[in-house]
């Protein structure tokens, strides 16, 4: 038996990531509705078109959602999952993915937005958050929050609402990614910045 994510762009259903049962293979493939309303393709390596997608072209997409080499290693030892595992660590964390992308179990459809799925970060919190990136890479598990950046740096997905650092959970979008300094790495935050 397959296990099945429903796949969003922009909060709209694009179609399924599948992991077949026997192989581990991940398969995808577009929701004939979405083709039919002549929405835009999640990728140029994966076209609108009907049929499935499988192999190297799909690992390669929906890993690409996920964090790279150390950052990925301890999300996914924090969350108990293989980190070669891209399907479950999705599963885990694929809420709210770079270019509006958004992965759920099969039939759950994504939050509606509302006040209550943003919260206002004081320096306390914000400091707080900040400390807690170190056990928790990307807030994994962390009060609703299913949140998935690319890249070998710490940092998490934020909002900014009237000059304030929020974080958004649910289908409230973020607006900034907010990076820490990197622990002995001198001036990685004026390297940002450049």
């Amino acid at each position: 038996m397959n296990r099945i994510l429903d796949v969003y762009l922009h909060e709209i259903y694009a179609g399924q990531l599948f992991m077949s049962h026997g192989s581990a293979e991940l398969l995808f493939s577009y929701d004939a509705r979405y083709l039919e309303a002549g929405n835009p393709s999640l990728s140029v390596s994966l076209p609108l078109g009907e049929g499935t997608y499988e192999g190297n072209v799909v690992k390669a997409f929906f890993s690409g959602l996920l964090p790279d080499d150390i950052l990925r290693h301890r999300l996914a030892r924090f969350l108990g999952i293989s980190e070669r595992n891209t399907f479950t660590l999705l599963e885990a964390v694929g809420g709210e993915c770079a270019g509006a992308v958004s992965l759920y179990p099969q039939g759950v459809e994504p939050p509606e937005e509302s006040q209550g799925d943003v919260e206002i970060l004081d320096d306390r919190k914000l400091s707080r958050i900040l400390k807690l990136l170190k056990q928790r890479p990307l807030l994994a598990d962390y009060d609703g929050l299913r949140m998935s950046l690319a890249g070998a740096q710490e940092k998490i997905a934020v909002s900014v609402r009237d000059g304030k650092i929020a974080l958004a959970r649910g289908a409230v979008p973020t607006s900034h990614i907010l990076k820490p300094p990197i622990g002995d790495l001198r001036d990685s935050v004026q390297n940002e910045t450049q």
